[in-house]
């Protein structure tokens, strides 16, 4: 895996679909819990795409 940054966005390559799950999962979930820390509630949309 590698990062990168292209203005505002953080850019990850991953090495292959499961490693892109886990950084996604891990990315994710701390967000949640960042904002959970904060406020009762998190409201989230999720959308796949192949």
């Amino acid at each position: 895996m590698s990062q990168l940054k292209y203005g505002k966005a953080q850019i990850v390559v991953c090495q292959d679909y499961a490693d892109l799950g886990e950084q996604s999962a891990t990315a994710v979930a701390a967000r949640m819990r960042s904002l959970l820390a904060t406020q009762d509630e998190v409201r989230i949309i999720f959308a796949a795409g192949e």
